[in-house]
């Protein structure tokens, strides 16, 4: 582990020259997560590190409908390596590193340029991640209207176009409170 000095192939893990995405938590650096896709296409599966990156293991090829490579996004709760998302349009979550999944909300199709969103009767409160300075704004505004407490992560997003949001929301009647990371 050299903070990504040098690279090396890993055994076993062929793509196919397709895509990865990787993630890792702040607070146990040696747990990393690969989201991996081969070249035509299809989802190849999710892999963990407990160990830096010396040693991988499959997690789930199975009981996740297979996201299309521009969703494979993999991200992990900063302070909780256990807590994984796959996934972008429809995310999956899972709460035991990997092991099982379960589906994340509405169920989102693209066609095009369109997205067309089949949502559900009443938003429940989660944890989730920002992604980008809209999708922040939205996840806010959804977190406001579900029932229970919603946590919302990588707000960092926010900042670039909405300041001081959580104060703007907070006149308006809004219970919001940025907490530090």
């Amino acid at each position: 582990m050299n903070s990504g000095a040098t690279w090396s192939r890993l055994p076993n893990f062929t793509l196919d020259n397709g895509d990865a995405f990787l993630a890792i938590t702040a607070t146990s650096p040696a747990v990393l997560y690969v989201s991996a896709h081969r070249r035509d296409g299809s989802w190849a599966g999710l892999w963990r590190s407990d160990d830096g990156g010396a040693t991988w293991h499959q997690r789930s090829a199975t009981g996740l409908k297979t996201p299309p490579w521009y969703q494979g996004l993999v991200t992990v709760k900063p302070d909780d390596p256990s807590w994984v998302l796959v996934g972008s349009l429809s995310p999956y979550r899972s709460t035991d590193g990997g092991a099982s999944f379960t589906k994340v909300g509405a169920d989102i199709h693209v066609d095009g340029r369109v997205a067309v969103i089949r949502g559900v009767p009443k938003l429940s409160a989660a944890t989730v991640m920002a992604t980008d300075l809209r999708a922040s704004a939205s996840l806010i505004l959804a977190g406001l209207v579900a029932g229970g407490k919603t946590e919302v992560l990588r707000v960092y997003h926010l900042d670039r176009g909405y300041e001081r949001i959580e104060k703007k929301l907070r006149a308006a009647g809004a219970k919001i409170k940025r907490m530090k990371a």
